[in-house]
């Protein structure tokens, strides 16, 4: 039997595991991998406990292993941009094949070493690793940290469950429920020399001689072509099933991406139609906002005009009421002046009468000039008086209007403070809506940068799909050409078994 593992390569299953694994080591082949899987006996390698698989693996997968596009898994949908053409046109590449770590107790440590143009990534995303069966796993991722961000995030990411599909120590074999395949050889392992060992030692085997009366040389030459070519073929059909299932799975994928991208483009519409609402609304409440600041600033103004006119009656009234206690001072004064002088006055015309004679010219001069004296003390008396009347009439008129102008004020400063409240409340509003708008624009650049993830993803699985519709045109075309060879194969021994072995070799 043959599976077939390139254009021009072709893998015996009659090979020993060696002679495979070597060829696996030269060069990784989906189809080098199923030989292994179908001629390893699990009672020979079966992984019953996880300890069994404890120390440091390798990672060399196959570079058409491309379901890992479908699996979900970050680390493969990573593995499959780097390994792809697509990450070959953005300069992309693996610095160094992935490691894995396993501890006795089941922690793994899977570790890639990324290089896109001039940076470079240390990747380490971490899980827990058990046994639900003989060979049987369960992946359980736990973190992913990045080395270029400094950060380490929880992984989101369902448990996988994992077939071992072959195990002899050094080479390691993993298929999950999504049917990826993951090759994992132990650090240190070379078996290259191998396939020579093998090579050169089945050719210095000696044939074993013929039987008399068997068949001729020719015969059974011709009998081990259509062997070969009939194993060819079933290969050939087993290739291009498994590669038409692979074409379906892909088809159904891209039809998944691209109901992905009709959905995330109607999203990116919506949010690009609600950031122009926004902004809408934010240019009609700006403008509501500077008129409110205007009637506000005219507010204050007119509240400060008020306050100095206020001020100004304050400073007036206290004028008055000062001038008015000093008229009342003054007219205590002279209230006590016109007594001490009416006092005088009758000591006077008292000391005339009981006075000598010679003493009365004396007396009543001064009594005259206390008499004038009075007079004049009493006519400014009643000036003071009218003075303080009409003080006291501005007074009550100043304290009138500083009590209208009060009241006025205070009305202005109400005012004002309304509307320096709804201007504030304007203020918030905006601030608020603002925010609402950067979400929705950074909402906007996720979806476009999700977008252009997901088409890139559509991109290399229609190349994919492109790639394997050539692939399977090839193997069809290859598959009819070993055909035609069988069946020529077995004409030719039909008629050399009916020409009784003409031509043949005999012993």
């Amino acid at each position: 039997a043959v599976a077939q593992v390139g254009p021009q390569i072709a893998v015996d299953l009659h090979q020993g595991p060696e002679v495979l694994k070597a060829r696996l080591q030269l060069a990784p082949a989906l189809n080098t991998v199923f030989a292994l899987e179908r001629m390893w006996q699990p009672s020979e390698g079966s992984v019953v406990h996880i300890s069994t698989l404890q120390g440091e693996w390798e990672m060399r997968n196959p570079n058409v292993n491309n379901r890992g596009w479908m699996s979900g898994d970050v680390f493969r949908l990573i593995l499959n941009i780097y390994q792809g053409s697509f990450g070959k046109m953005l300069n992309m590449e693996l610095s160094s094949n992935p490691t894995l770590a396993i501890a006795a107790d089941g922690k793994t440590e899977m570790k890639m070493n990324l290089r896109w143009g001039p940076r470079r990534d240390s990747v380490r995303l971490l899980g827990q690793l058990s046994t639900t069966a003989p060979n049987k796993l369960q992946d359980s991722p736990r973190a992913v940290s990045s080395a270029a961000l400094k950060l380490t995030l929880p992984s989101m990411q369902p448990a996988r469950h994992i077939r071992v599909t072959y195990y002899d120590g050094e080479l390691l074999i993993l298929r999950d429920d999504k049917d990826v395949v993951d090759v994992f050889w132990r650090r240190g392992a070379c078996r290259l020399d191998s396939l020579h060992g093998e090579e050169h030692g089945a050719s210095r085997q000696p044939r074993a001689p013929q039987q008399e009366g068997g068949p001729s040389a020719r015969e059974v030459q011709l009998g081990g072509q259509v062997e070969d070519l009939l194993a060819k073929v079933e290969d050939l059909k087993e290739t291009l099933e498994t590669q038409r299932e692979q074409a379906a799975q892909d088809r159904s994928e891209s039809d998944k991406l691209r109901a992905e991208i009709e959905r995330l483009e109607g999203q990116a519409a919506s949010a690009a139609v609600t950031a122009q609402a926004h902004v809408v609304k934010l240019d009609a409440m700006d403008s509501l906002t500077l008129k409110l600041s205007e009637e506000t600033g005219a507010q204050q103004q007119r509240s400060s005009e008020r306050g100095e006119a206020q001020a100004r009656l304050q400073t007036e009234v206290a004028r008055l009421e000062a001038e008015a206690v000093e008229k009342q001072e003054m007219l205590g004064k002279f209230a006590s002046h016109v007594e001490s002088l009416r006092a005088q006055i009758r000591l006077l015309e008292d000391q005339l009468r009981t006075g000598p004679r010679d003493s009365w010219q004396g007396y009543r001069a001064a009594i005259a000039r206390a008499r004038s004296e009075l007079a004049e003390v009493v006519d400014k008396f009643s000036l003071a008086k009218k003075t303080a009347a009409a003080l006291k009439r501005d007074i009550m008129q100043k304290r009138g209007e500083l009590r209208r102008s009060t009241g006025q004020t205070d009305a202005e400063a109400a005012a004002r403070e309304r509307l320096e409240e709804q201007l504030e409340a304007r203020e918030r509003e905006i601030a608020s809506e603002r925010a609402r708008l950067a979400g929705v624009v950074e909402e906007r650049e996720a979806l476009s940068v999700e977008l252009g993830e997901v088409r890139a993803q559509l991109a290399a699985l229609e190349a994919s799909e492109a790639e394997g519709r050539e692939r399977a045109v090839a193997v069809e075309a290859e598959l009819e050409e070993i055909i035609e060879q069988a069946k020529e194969a077995q004409k030719l021994g039909k008629s050399l078994k009916e020409s009784g072995g003409e031509g043949g070799e005999r012993p």
